[in-house]
């Protein structure tokens, strides 16, 4: 077989560098609750007030990060506070709680009454938050009530109950011009006086499109220039006319998926994230043209903060994933400026007071970051000093190989690796590594010819830098041939130009999601079969970019068995069996 002198001959192009200061400078505290941190801080006269699904309310010190007094409630606390004066309030559970600046009680309102909901399903995250106008506080229920509440007494001024009775309002309100706007659950848009208590107008989103099985309005709705803005699982962005409900416009998502994490107005600028798509965006408020979008490295559920030059926001995937960054992007264009990976999810909206971040996370931490240290980090610099396609020459049928190769860093942090491959016949050596900064470490992967039994082998290997600003991924094209003079069957090649995932979860109920990889641009057609190979649906027939995907499927009128999930391009055709329970 040839050897493998060559194998150093070709630098590739490095992946990112860094800049500034090192992961110990940017973390001024962090504060761990016994439960995950969906709430946005609020920060008052040095104190950061914040809830916990441990079901604890807690004051902390803004600037050194200790418990200054916590307040034990009977309901896990998904909400943002709000403060009047010496009184801060929440919601934990079916309660609206009041206390003073001390954590003394002050008083408490029954919401509802009965079992609390805290998920209408796996991805139910967003409880309504109150909203101060002047000394009311208006907060929605899980039973489709509205109240308005006195801060300083206690006392109930406005109430409301919907026609969409008992579903959710998981949006804080907002009031404008004596009228209260807020979404439910099912997706009506609901408006009403706040002196009178009356329907003014409603808009029903799924006359629109019915997504799946619910259309919810999750976050606060924003009124600019007499128009009133709001997303959802509808998978639209809205623009109505904030008096009468009339359309003015709608953005439609292309890939059909929700539109969640804001909108948030600046400028005349909305600015908005997305779910499955990984994107964040950014509008123009008076027409709906798309300025600019950005792909990240998950969902974006909480709102994210403007700034003066630059949009923060939280990621994250599923509950307990380990995906999840806060993100600067430039205002502007929408460049990621940085990145403070957090490897959870990170629902909670950043907050800036004076130099510093506050925000919580899944993980059951409260975070105080330095906003410049954070824009200005110690980066790995990563790359590989072999060619981008490698042929391994001529290997004997019986024969076992163990190729290897060198990484580099020469930036000034630390980086994770990650290796894996195309093929599942390659055995990895070591699929994750830490490399130093001014370091470098082998890598090393083993072919047993036996395993193979087409003439000629086509695989990828991947290199993912996890550190590095974007994480990058350096892609190895390897080759080789089995020596012949013995028989073999011929077999599709494994190439790294399509990858279909397995679905998960697998084995699923309803839902699922089908990860697909395409490392060129190109006409894809996605079909479900049966076991008879009858095509069941059409998940996708078109052209589609270079890039990873997630086709999110509802087979909850499908029979339970085995199906199949066949992803075809003009000349490669892949397989994933999918098994269907109830």
């Amino acid at each position: 077989m040839k050897t493998m002198q060559k194998i150093f001959l070709i630098t590739m192009s490095v992946l990112i560098s860094g800049t500034a200061v090192g992961a110990d400078q940017i973390v001024k505290w962090q504060f761990k609750t016994k439960g995950p941190v969906y709430a946005t801080p609020l920060i008052s006269d040095n104190i950061l007030y914040t809830g916990s699904l441990d079901s604890v309310f807690y004051a902390l010190d803004m600037t050194s990060g200790n418990s200054v007094w916590e307040y034990k409630t009977n309901g896990q606390i998904f909400t943002t506070a709000a403060r009047f004066d010496s009184i801060i309030c929440f919601a934990s559970g079916n309660d609206f709680i009041g206390l003073t600046l001390k954590g003394e009680f002050k008083w408490q309102i029954k919401l509802d009454s009965g079992a609390v909901i805290n998920r209408n399903d796996d991805w139910d995250d967003f409880h309504s938050s109150p909203v101060l106008a002047d000394s009311i506080a208006y907060i929605g229920s899980e039973a489709g009530k509205v109240f308005g509440v006195n801060v300083m007494t206690g006392e109930i001024t406005f109430f409301c109950k919907t026609a969409g009775s008992p579903t959710t309002i998981e949006t804080p309100p907002t009031v404008y011009n004596n009228k209260i706007y807020f979404g439910d659950w099912l997706g009506v848009f609901y408006v009403y006086d706040l002196t009178s208590g009356q329907l003014i107008w409603k808009y029903d989103t799924k006359k629109d499109i019915v997504y799946s099985w619910v259309n919810a309005i999750f976050n606060k709705p924003v009124i600019f220039n007499g128009s009133v803005y709001f997303g959802g699982r509808s998978c639209r962005l809205y623009c109505l006319n904030a008096e009468t409900g009339a359309v003015n416009w709608i953005y439609e998502d292309p890939a059909n998926m929700w539109l969640v994490g804001g909108p948030v107005l600046c400028d005349s600028v909305l600015y908005m994230g997305t779910s499955n798509q990984q994107w964040f965006q950014a509008f123009d408020a008076i027409t709906g043209k798309k300025l600019w979008t950005t792909s990240v490295d998950a969902r974006i559920y909480g709102a994210p903060l403007v700034d003066t030059n630059y949009v923060f926001f939280g990621t994250g995937w599923d509950m307990n994933d380990e995906r999840g960054s806060l993100y600067a992007v430039e205002r502007k264009t929408g460049i990621i400026k940085e990145r403070f990976l957090i490897n959870a999810q990170t629902h909670s909206s950043p907050v800036i007071s004076g130099p510093d971040i506050y925000f919580g996370s899944y993980n059951g931490h409260v975070y105080a970051l330095n906003k410049q240290a954070m824009l200005n980090p110690f980066r790995p610099n990563t790359y590989i000093k072999i060619p981008s396609t490698n042929d391994l020459g001529t290997i004997k049928p019986n024969e076992t190989i163990t190729p290897d190769f060198y990484v580099y860093n020469c930036g000034e942090a630390p980086d994770s690796l990650s290796i894996t491959s195309s093929n599942n016949k390659i055995s990895l050596g070591h699929f994750e590594k830490i490399l130093n900064p001014e370091d470098s470490v082998k890598m090393e992967f083993t072919i047993d010819a036996s395993l193979f039994t087409n003439k000629s082998v086509i695989f990828y290997l991947y290199i993912t830098s996890n550190k590095s600003l974007l994480t990058s991924r350096i892609s190895l094209k390897y080759t080789f041939k089995i020596e012949q003079g013995t028989t073999v069957v011929s077999e599709s090649e494994v190439d790294g130009t399509l990858s279909l995932g397995q679905n998960y979860p697998n084995p699923f109920s309803s839902l699922t999601f089908i990860p697909v990889t395409l490392a060129e641009s190109g006409y894809v057609v996605l079909t479900l079969l049966d076991e008879s190979g009858k095509v069941v649906e059409i998940l996708h027939d078109g052209s589609l970019s270079a890039g990873n995907y997630t086709f999110e499927y509802n087979a909850s009128d499908l029979a339970p068995g085995n199906y199949f999930c066949c992803l075809k391009t003009a000349s490669k055709y892949i397989t994933q069996k999918m098994t269907l329970i109830r």
